[in-house]
């Protein structure tokens, strides 16, 4: 794994169960990542992304893999490789901080100006964190 990019931190109305199972299911991050505009399944953790054009990555792979209390999501093929670390930590019945942490891969390109990039791909990370949390409560009160 490469150097680490940006942490983004939120506390979600929802357990670290549901949050967990919107995450690994990685179709759900359709509900929350509006830059998605297709993706195809090619087996059970791994998946083809396809983005709008104003993206830095237009089409990535996406493979999800949970380890211990954490779940990556390894993206490769895209212009930006990265891995996306999301953990998390139960603050009291019902809520959890769910915390985002962005690495690039070492063989980037964007390695030499990540510090450059760093503001926008964060904002963007945020904004899709805002709408995780929305959809991860709106799935705890389905329960």
């Amino acid at each position: 794994m490469g150097p680490e990019l940006f942490t983004n931190k939120i506390e979600i109305s929802a357990s670290e169960v549901t949050i967990s199972e919107v995450l690994l299911n990685l179709k759900n991050i359709l509900m929350w990542d509006r830059e998605i505009t297709d993706m195809r399944e090619l087996d059970e953790k791994r998946f083809m992304v396809l983005r709008n054009r104003k993206s830095l990555n237009t089409r990535e792979f996406i493979s999800v893999m949970q380890i211990n209390n954490q779940i990556n999501y390894v993206s490769t093929r895209g212009k930006v490789e990265y891995v996306v670390i999301w953990t998390m930590d139960k603050i009291d019945y019902g809520r959890t901080r769910l915390t985002q942490t962005l690495h690039l891969k070492k063989k980037n390109k964007w390695v030499p100006i990540s510090q450059i990039i760093r503001p926008i791909v964060q904002a963007a990370f945020v904004k899709n964190l805002r709408a995780l949390k929305q959809f991860c409560e709106m799935e705890h009160v389905g329960q």
